[in-house]
């Protein structure tokens, strides 16, 4: 009933009729499902794709020894009852923050989500397992480090600037350039 409740629009009562219960059963069984599997999943990367053919598809892109890019979004969401300031986005409608890191074809590869539409994306990042696994090498296990111009660099995410500056995650430089 879980399964297909979770991959269909189907209403409660439908999946009810098809299976001989009540729409209260298809929406506890459901509920007690995706309570299972964020269980089971939580705080665990699950990768489907070879990083090192993700970095090879980066290096073609002129972005050596990358893993990944990391960027976060808004999705709107109807706002739970009695909490519309905190998912209320100033531009006036609710949402609720996705952070996702992609391939170099844009696939995701990692995402994390749950926080409220006024929260930073700094700290969604802090809070968010990437972070954790980042700062101990956890997440590019087995990945080498590279030598360019005598520099020696890790596998690196890039970000956009909101993002903290660490020696696996790049971000734009934000201060003058001149030509020297």
């Amino acid at each position: 009933m879980a399964i297909v409740k979770l991959a269909s629009p189907t209403s409660l009562c439908c999946i009810a009729n098809q299976f001989g219960m009540a729409a209260c059963m298809v929406g506890q069984v459901t509920h007690e499902v995706c309570q299972l599997l964020r269980d089971i999943a939580s705080n665990k990367v699950i990768s489907l794709v070879n990083p090192q053919q993700v970095m090879d598809g980066f290096n073609e892109k002129e972005f050596l020894n990358c893993l990944g890019a990391l960027d976060s979004t808004h999705i709107p969401v109807l706002c739970p009852a009695g909490s519309g300031k905190l998912y209320t986005k100033r531009k006036g409608y609710a949402s609720m923050i996705l952070q996702a890191m992609v391939d170099h074809c844009g696939w995701f590869m990692n995402i994390f989500t749950g926080w409220a539409d006024r929260t930073h994306d700094v700290r969604i990042f802090r809070n968010s397992p990437l972070a954790d696994l980042g700062e101990k090498g956890h997440y590019t296990p087995g990945m080498e480090e590279r030598v360019l111009c005598g520099v020696t660099i890790p596998p690196i995410v890039l970000a956009d600037a909101a993002y903290p500056l660490k020696p696996w995650l790049m971000k734009p430089y934000g201060g003058n350039i001149t030509r020297s």
